[in-house]
């Protein structure tokens, strides 16, 4: 039944389609060409698909989902029913970032059965971890009624203290057995200590972090994981490390905040950090006189900075607090005066070592010293001559090429559009001028440092223009070098400044490459190391935050949030104290604009206006400035997604134009690098889909048409970024979609054409994430709703069957029943001879499936065998299934169906 469908027709698949929860989600295309510009049943648009009004989902794999009981970094913890054993439970639901690929779930799935094989009254067994293809993982647990220490905390402020060592003695209890088993926490904390109801006993929770010893973890390459106030300094320092003293050490805090109603250390991310590493903890009795001096000395062993001097084990801790409270002498000794000096020799070495040295120096001062030294000087005298003259002829090299090869990168005339290549020419010849130098001299520290100063800066020039692999392998040569002079200095604080520096742009190269833990634990170290050195880098400081909040925005969305707006707020001060620092404004005006584009909520329109403002006075006093300017066309066009969700569309049209006209100028001033080609593309696919909602449809195909070509061009650039096809794709069927409007049937199927071999190379490929996946299922009902409209439905209906058999592959249960019931309302328009097939390849992939049951009815009733029919809509409404209104329209379903 090829060709465009009739008025008729097009009634028929109303009626149809709307028989599915899929009609809510229909394509907007799609839904505006059945229903109108309402965009679908009962004039609504496809952004008010319905759901449950909570936000709660109404299943998780085979668990029915009650209730959300919580939510943090790592995910959000349901109430559910296990209705195959008719048992209640917790089903915690991860945050799918951090396991994007298939290594990274079968560490996963590692890593429950390590904390499955876990039984003890202490701790909250997992009953089952998975970790399905299209979807993130999830542990279901027991459910254990009752607050968390947490919360108990928060009522009472402090907790009794024997009642505190009770609770943490039955938790040591629980480590004690999950260290015997090869299995590390890291990650307790109050909030995850859950007191029964029942018995009043401490349930260690959440094995989210868990880890087998020995093994590589969920957090790999280097991500902090924990809680920070919680952190041992080896966490801190060795995020990778897996030892039960962190455990002891994570305790340890957990009863030092039930004795004084605060954790040991207080502030912000960076500084909690600093102090973790630096300061001792104030002792909890200057906090709360009732704290026993016994219960204090355990609290303070187990936060030794030394992991040595801690406690050895969960096991001795739980027999030192089982001492306490029965009253006997416990084993730890509080630190005296003397263990309070030699913690200061060890954390100040070089005060401590020059004190001694001036010591020894006066005492073995005599007149034969003297006359030996005047001896050894004069040998020595010509030698320094000659190394004089050496270093005064290397110097005068490294400057030349200093001036003319790296500071010449930096000049502002060579910072113009276009000259980006000829910076990179510059900078790749400074190092290898300087690495003749290190051959000639390899013990020359200041030609070393050279080399890894010019590294570092085409490091960033190599993320500006696009190249992240090449980038990361320059950084990290740079990070090497960098390294082991620090090593020589380890005060320097110009050493320590430059390690930093290079972590930062690490992180930023592997963010780029979607090396999302990795890229967050670099930011972070180089925040932690700037920290240290004090209130004068407080900008590269906040922008290693900033830098760690972009790629924690993959993995944990509400604290990367936080760290934005920390990283903000250290900005604004610094900007107060100096309004016209431009470099301070440019990371500003970053810092907001990633924050509010991240999270695109209503609120955030005065934070991006906030963002552009800044970049306005950049870009005024610089034109020439390519980060500021493709910086504040991002801005407008992030503004222009924000106005057009708030109604405001004509502010949303010209905040589309404004930045396609800015990201245009920089094409066509950079055309090779390719990455201002896809945000170009993707500003002009934005204002299409705009005037298309406007009917402005010449004007949108225009729009299409350029999204289309710039996406094409990024897209072959790099054939193996998933999502930059999928954009390509969309702007294809954009246009042929506005192409038919305007009754332009052959150029509409020549960019549909464009758009199959990428819809059937996607529907093939490996390794693409959920959120991807549910992007390709929608990319295959646009193809195949405007194939029917082209008369080339046999093309478009063999693509929508291969992304079916794709999905049920994939196990996809979230979108094989929605895909399988858009399938059944095309069919029933166009081909309902097909409709009975379709629903025996449903019932194969979703066997008993409630939608697949009542559509089977639905075509028993119009056959006219009412009995079967009934019996089918029965079964149906058992498994879940609620009949639409719109099938209670016609007497003959409204009698078998009745009163929905």
């Amino acid at each position: 039944m090829d060709g465009p469908p009739d008025e008729r027709e097009l009634a028929r698949l109303r009626d149809l389609v709307a028989a599915s929860p899929a009609c809510m989600t229909l394509p907007g295309h799609l839904a505006a060409r059945l229903y109108g510009p309402g965009g679908g049943p009962g004039g609504r648009g496809d952004d008010d698909a319905p759901g449950r009004a909570d936000g709660v989902p109404e299943r998780v794999g085979p668990y029915r989902i009650v209730a959300e009981r919580g939510r943090g970094g790592m995910g959000v913890v349901y109430e559910a029913v296990d209705e195959g054993l008719g048992r209640r439970v917790a089903v915690k639901v991860l945050a799918a970032g951090a396991f994007a690929d298939a290594k990274a779930r079968e560490r996963f799935r590692r890593e429950a059965r390590a904390a499955a094989g876990l039984r003890h009254p202490h701790l909250v067994p997992v009953f089952a971890a998975e970790a399905p293809d299209a979807g993130p993982p999830y542990l279901v647990m027991p459910l254990v009624e009752g607050p968390t220490l947490a919360e108990r905390i928060a009522g009472r402020r402090v907790l009794d203290p024997r009642e505190a060592a009770e609770l943490a003695r039955q938790v040591a209890d629980g480590l004690a057995a999950a260290h015997a088993a090869g299995t590390v926490h890291r990650d307790v904390k109050p909030a995850n200590v859950i007191v029964d109801d029942a018995d009043g006993a401490a349930k260690l929770a959440d094995f989210g972090l868990a880890r087998p010893r020995g093994h590589e973890g969920i957090t790999s390459a280097g991500t902090i994981a924990g809680t920070p106030c919680y952190l041992s300094p080896e966490q801190v320092r060795t995020p990778d490390a897996a030892d039960p003293r962190m455990d002891v050490y994570a305790l340890g805090a957990t009863l030092y905040e039930c004795l004084a109603g605060v954790p040991p250390f207080r502030g912000g991310t960076l500084d909690v950090l600093r102090m973790i590493a630096e300061n001792d903890p104030v002792p909890p009795r200057k906090l709360n006189r009732d704290v026993p001096r016994d219960l204090e000395t355990i609290a303070l062993k187990c936060l030794e900075k030394d992991p040595a001097r801690r406690y050895a084990s969960a096991a001795a801790l739980r027999d030192d607090l089982a001492r306490f409270l029965a009253g006997r002498p416990i084993e730890a000794r509080p630190c005296g005066r003397l263990g309070a000096a030699a913690k200061w020799v060890r954390r100040n070495r070089t005060l401590a070592g020059l004190g001694a040295t001036l010591a020894v120096a006066l005492a073995a001062g005599s007149a034969a010293s003297f006359v030996l030294w005047r001896r050894a000087e004069g040998q020595a005298v010509v030698a320094r001559d000659r190394e004089r003259e050496a270093e005064a002829h290397l110097k005068a090299a490294l400057d030349v090429v200093d001036r003319f090869c790296t500071r010449a990168s930096e000049e502002q005339l060579l910072r113009q559009p276009g000259l980006q290549p000829l910076r990179k020419k510059l900078l790749g010849d400074a190092v290898a001028h300087y690495r003749g130098f290190v051959a000639a001299r390899r013990g020359d520290a200041s030609a070393r440092a050279a080399v890894a100063d010019a590294l570092a800066r085409l490091a960033r020039l190599q993320v500006q223009l696009g190249e992240p692999a090449e980038a990361a392998a320059t950084v990290r040569e740079a990070l090497a070098l960098h390294g082991r002079l620090l090593e020589e200095s380890p005060a320097d604080p110009s050493r320590i400044a430059a390690v930093a520096g290079d972590r930062v742009v690490l992180g930023e190269c592997l963010r780029h490459r979607r090396e999302y833990e990795a890229a967050e634990a670099e930011a972070l170290a180089a925040a932690g190391l700037f920290g240290r050195l004090g209130r004068g880098y407080r900008l590269p400081q906040a922008s290693a935050l900033a830098g760690a909040a972009r790629a924690g925005m993959f993995l944990h969305p509400g604290t990367a949030i936080g760290g934005f707006r920390e990283a903000a707020q250290v900005l604004e001060e610094i900007l107060a104290e100096d309004p016209d620092a431009v470099d301070v404004k440019a990371e500003l005006a970053s810092t907001l604009h990633s924050l509010a584009s991240n999270r695109m909520a209503a609120e955030d329109i005065s934070t991006l206006e906030r963002a552009r403002s800044l970049w306005e006075e950049l870009v005024a006093a610089d034109p020439g400035w390519l980060n500021n300017r493709t910086g504040l066309a991002e801005a407008e066009s992030n503004l222009g997604v924000l106005y057009k969700w708030g109604g405001r569309l004509p502010e949303a049209e010209e905040a589309y134009a404004g930045a396609i006209e800015a990201l245009g100028r920089v094409v066509d001033e950079n055309p090779r690098v390719l990455g201002w080609r896809r945000s170009l593309g993707q500003a002009h696919f934005n204002l299409a889909t705009l005037l298309s909602q406007r009917a402005k449809h010449a004007e949108s195909a225009s729009q299409f048409e350029a999204a289309r070509t710039h996406l094409a061009a990024f897209s072959r650039g790099d054939p193996g970024d998933v999502q930059a096809r999928l954009e390509h794709a969309y702007a294809a069927l954009g246009l042929a979609h506005e192409q038919l409007l305007l009754g332009r049937a052959e150029p509409a199927a020549g960019a549909w054409s464009e758009a199959t071999p990428t819809v059937r190379d996607l529907i093939a490929a490996e390794g693409i994430s959920g959120r991807q996946l549910a992007m390709l299922v929608e990319l295959v009902q646009q193809h195949a709703a405007l194939a029917h409209e082209l008369g080339r439905s046999r093309e478009g209906d063999e693509l929508a069957e291969a992304m079916a058999a794709a999905l049920a592959r994939r196990k996809a249960a979230d979108l094989l029943g929605p895909f399988f019931a858009w399938r059944a309302g095309l069919a029933g328009a166009h081909a309902p001879a097909e409709l009975p097939g379709i629903l025996d390849r449903w019932e194969a992939a979703a066997p008993g499936s409630p939608e697949c049951l009542a559509w089977r009815g639905r075509v028993e009733a119009e056959a006219g065998r009412i009995d079967q029919a009934r019996d089918l809509f029965r079964r149906a409404k058992a498994g879940g299934w609620k009949p639409p209104e719109c099938w209670l329209a016609g007497p003959r379903l409204e009698g078998l169906l009745g009163a929905p």
